[in-house]
C-alpha cells in the first residue's frame, strides 16, 4: 500500500488500458502517497488522455479534465522547473484547451532550458503562432526553423508538421 512507483505503474497501465475509473482511484492512492514531480505529472497524464477520449462528446468536460492536469503540472514544474516531461506536457496542454499564449511563454521558458527535442517545441510553437493568427510571425518562424533543418540529415515528424503549417500559410 505506500508503495508509489507500483501505484504509479498501475495508473499509467490502466490509462493505457482506458480504465479510467479504475485509473482515478488509483490516482487519488498515488497522490496521497507523494505528490513528486513523477506522481504529478502521471496523474496529469491520466487527465489528459481522459479529455482527449471524451473532447469530441463532451467539451465541457474535457476542459475541466484538461484545466485540472495543467494545475497538475504546474505543481510539478513548481517543484522541479528542470523536469521537460512535465514541461513539454505542460505546454501540451496549454495548447489543448488553446491558451496558444500561455503556451507560447511556455515554450519560450523550455528554450532557455535547452532541452533534448526541439523539433516537439518547434512544432508546437508553429501551432501556436498559426492558431493566434499570428500569420507572418508563423510563417517567418517555419522559414527560420526549416533553414535551419538543412543542415540536418534525417527529419522528425514534427518538422513534418512544420513544414505542413508552413506550406499552408504560404503568403
Amino acid at each position: 500500500p505506500g508503495d508509489g512507483d507500483l501505484f504509479g505503474n498501475l495508473l499509467v497501465e490502466q490509462t493505457h488500458l482506458k480504465k479510467f475509473k479504475e485509473a482515478t482511484a488509483t490516482a487519488q492512492l498515488r497522490l496521497q502517497g507523494r505528490r513528486d514531480v513523477h506522481s504529478l505529472q502521471e496523474v496529469a497524464g491520466l487527465h489528459r488522455t481522459y479529455a482527449n477520449e471524451v473532447r469530441n462528446l463532451d467539451w465541457p468536460l474535457a476542459f475541466e479534465h484538461l484545466r485540472y492536469g495543467i494545475g497538475l503540472l504546474r505543481e510539478a514544474s513548481a517543484i522541479n522547473p528542470r523536469y521537460m516531461a512535465a514541461r513539454f506536457n505542460l505546454a501540451s496542454a496549454l495548447s489543448d484547451i488553446g491558451a496558444y499564449p500561455a503556451c507560447a511563454k511556455e515554450i519560450d521558458a523550455l528554450r532557455e532550458l535547452r532541452p533534448s527535442n526541439p523539433p516537439f517545441l518547434a512544432s508546437l510553437m508553429a501551432h501556436c503562432l498559426d492558431r493566434t493568427e499570428a500569420y507572418q510571425d508563423c510563417v517567418e518562424f517555419c522559414d527560420k526553423w526549416l533553414k535551419s533543418l538543412e543542415s540536418h540529415q534525417g527529419s522528425n515528424p514534427a518538422d513534418a508538421s512544420i513544414i505542413e503549417i508552413r506550406r499552408t500559410r504560404a503568403i
